[in-house]
């Protein structure tokens, strides 16, 4: 029989256990490849039959979407384990796709990881392991063990009888995801790779940013009123274009239905969480070309009506806004280099991003604002990046400022 002392220690190395698991702590990401933690997204495909004339739930499968820098040897294989506690209820395997980018990055990727006749019925927080299967040397690496919490959505039919409910990933936890991603003249986007946002721009350098989140039902696109405000240090940065535009590139979107399922009775609501590709009115010139490993030129001209990262060293401070209803700040520090200096949850390989893409830090209205109407303290807190979680006392007050605001979820079956 163990003391009081030995049990006291063993419940402690169980913890540490538990938490060098769920942090990922037992990744095997190869030399020479950087798994891309701002590219990672995951979302059900819901099954249904019929039985006596009504629609019937027969499981979900899960897609994953994710990428790698690096080379490969062609046939290698992401392989996607899903796993309920110790029990596998799905494996997934998909050849890699390739992708070389004019930023002199290679990637490999897939946004399509699913095998549709794969039929999951729990629901709950499961583990998914991605693992890279390299065609070369037979190996098999651990790139990342991620965390997803998968939810249903009630259904009724327009007579009040129950309906097969769907099920979907919840992204409550990825509100504070934001990349910002420096691409130069002649270099494709962020999320060039899904074949959607902003394609390469021929003759300029752009300054994007890809955000997640959970907007009411009337904003489900950028607003054409929407604006940038900076700061350096607490000094305001002239910005003749001041225009913020931009576009949805990935969404989980399902209804819940009861009563009568009629919407002005109060009947429905939408869970609608959203990635938006944004093209901030920054710029940027040579003097961070060597950061962002480009061989692309300087545009032509300044452009005038921007402001230029790399003029103004300090910390940056950026407020997306409505007129002048802030809906979110996001900050991050430029160096006397005039490079942009790496987010501390980046620093020692916790979080990796591909070259030219950098981890800002993000606020949010204490009240939520009409791109934010689920805020959940705790998700961002604990599962964060599909539960990579946060490493460093930055990261994690960050999360701690996050406020709850609207619910976390429809009330579940």
């Amino acid at each position: 029989m163990m003391s009081g002392s030995q049990n006291k220690l063993t419940q402690v190395l169980l913890a540490i256990s538990t938490i060098a698991w769920s942090s990922g702590a037992l990744a095997d990401v190869p030399d020479a490849m950087t798994f891309d933690d701002g590219f990672t997204f995951y979302e059900t495909e819901n099954h249904q039959g019929s039985e006596g004339g009504r629609r019937i739930d027969e499981g979900w499968a899960l897609r994953g979407h994710f990428r790698v820098f690096g080379t490969v040897p062609r046939r290698s294989q992401f392989h996607m384990v899903i796993k309920n506690g110790n029990q596998t209820v799905g494996e997934t395997r998909c050849e890699v796709s390739y992708e070389s980018r004019n930023d002199a990055a290679i990637t490999f990727f897939t946004t399509n990881c699913i095998d549709r006749n794969q039929r999951i019925s729990v629901a709950g927080r499961l583990t998914v392991e991605v693992h890279l299967l390299d065609a070369g040397t037979g190996e098999e690496h651990l790139l990342r063990t991620h965390t997803i919490n998968v939810l249903a959505a009630t259904r009724v039919r327009g007579n009040g009888d129950p309906d097969a409910p769907l099920h979907y990933v919840d992204r409550n936890s990825e509100v504070l995801g934001t990349v910002l991603h420096l691409q130069p003249m002649g270099s494709e986007s962020y999320m060039g790779a899904t074949g959607q946002g902003q394609r390469r721009c021929g003759n300029c350098n752009r300054v994007t940013l890809v955000m997640n989140a959970h907007p009411d039902y009337d904003h489900g696109s950028i607003s054409s009123r929407t604006n940038l405000r900076c700061e350096v240090d607490g000094r305001a940065i002239e910005m003749q274009d001041d225009q913020i535009t931009g576009a949805q590139v990935r969404m989980v979107h399902v209804v819940h239905s009861h009563g009568r399922a009629r919407r002005q009775e109060g009947e429905q609501e939408q869970v609608a969480f959203r990635q938006f590709h944004l093209t901030l009115p920054l710029n940027f010139d040579r003097a961070i070309t060597a950061q962002v490993q480009s061989r692309a030129r300087d545009p032509r001209r300044r452009d005038s009506r921007q402001a230029y990262i790399n003029d103004h060293p300090g910390r940056w401070s950026c407020a997306w806004r409505d007129g002048t209803t802030v809906l979110r700040t996001w900050s991050w520090t430029v160096g006397t280099n005039g490079r942009i200096a790496p987010h501390p949850e980046t620093v020692g390989g916790h979080l990796t991003f591909g070259p030219n893409a950098f981890l800002i830090s993000t606020a949010l209205p204490s009240g939520g604002s009409v791109y934010d109407t689920r805020l959940h303290r705790e998700s961002v807190m604990q599962s964060a990046f599909y539960g990579w979680g946060w490493s460093t006392d930055a990261g994690r007050a960050m999360a701690a400022a996050v406020a709850d605001f609207g619910a976390a979820a429809p009330p579940q079956p």
